[in-house]
Parts: C-alpha cells; sequence; structure tokens
C-alpha cells in the first residue's frame, strides 16, 4: 500500500482521485500546497495543477516547492499550461482524466529510478487491475456495465410514481 498526497482545491475532484485509488493505496488530501511537509511519509504526490492555477494561481513559489520534495509526481494539468517540474519522475496529465490513466501513471511514478518503492508496484505496471466482481462477471457483462446511461433513463418514473398519480385521480 503506498501513500499518496493528493493537492485538488476542488472537493469533489478530491473524492474522485481517492475513490479511484482505492482501496491499494492510502490517500491524503490537501486543498493547498502545505508550507512544511514531511516528504518521507509519503510514496507520491498528485497535484491537480490546473485546479490550483484556476483557484489561487499557482506561481513559482509552489512550483519550486514541488520540484524540491523529489517526490514522484503526477502533474494534472489543462492544454495551455506547461509549469509542471522537470525531473524524470514527474507524469504530466491532461484534463479530463480517467481512472484506468491515472493509475497507470501512479504505476510509471513508482516504479521511477528515484522512488522509494521501485518495483513494489508490478501489479499496475499494465495498468489497473479489474475488480473482484468484475473477474468473475462474464465478458459481456462488464462491457454492459462500462456503457453510459442517458440522464433521462435515470429519472423517468418509475413503476410506484404512476399508482400514487392513479390514486390521486380517484380521490378528485
Amino acid at each position: 500500500m503506498s501513500k499518496i498526497l493528493v493537492i485538488e482545491p476542488h472537493r469533489i475532484l478530491q473524492q474522485a482521485i481517492a475513490i479511484a485509488l482505492y482501496p491499494e493505496d492510502d490517500v491524503e488530501l490537501r486543498d493547498a500546497i502545505p508550507e512544511s511537509l514531511n516528504v518521507k511519509d509519503f510514496d507520491a504526490v498528485i497535484v491537480g495543477a490546473a485546479s490550483l492555477e484556476e483557484k489561487s494561481g499557482l506561481g513559482g513559489q509552489g512550483i519550486h516547492t514541488i520540484r524540491v520534495w523529489k517526490l514522484p509526481t503526477i502533474w494534472i494539468e489543462d492544454e495551455s499550461s506547461g509549469q509542471a517540474p522537470s525531473r524524470d519522475d514527474v507524469v504530466i496529465l491532461k484534463q479530463p482524466i480517467s481512472r484506468e490513466a491515472l493509475l497507470t501513471a501512479l504505476g510509471k511514478c513508482l516504479r521511477a529510478p528515484g522512488s522509494k518503492r521501485n518495483g513494489a508496484v508490478a501489479e499496475r505496471e499494465d495498468g489497473p487491475r479489474p475488480s473482484k466482481e468484475a473477474a468473475k462477471k462474464p465478458a459481456s457483462a462488464t462491457t454492459e456495465s462500462a456503457k453510459f446511461i442517458e440522464l433521462v433513463d435515470v429519472v423517468e418514473e418509475g413503476p410506484g410514481d404512476k399508482k400514487n398519480k392513479t390514486q390521486k385521480k380517484k380521490k378528485n
């Protein structure tokens, strides 16, 4: 289990990243770059650079702080950004990101030459492992669940709602 620091100012994105890494990794969430940090407590850091730039203006001091940490880093930026620290153990992802891309990038970071956990993440080498439930299901069932559903499918009236309407009409 790796200890991952996630620096992301938007709460919903923090939760999405934490859920994507669960249960294989221990995640600590922060909404800004901490002024003091014990780098030895973490195996990698995920920086939502695009969100930090949007919310508080990711300046040179913040980038310098992350560069000094020398932690394997996943740098999430938008198309126009180009401020990522230049090191061998930095993986740059462009928004929007998928769970598979995040897990693959984390695997690359943790296998980097300077990483504390080099070689300890062989299961991530080819991307994420399928969940136990997905492994039990036949292949056709997993592809069906991967399909998108329309919002209309979710909010249409169910059978219980029709009964209530007919009962109201009978009362009137």
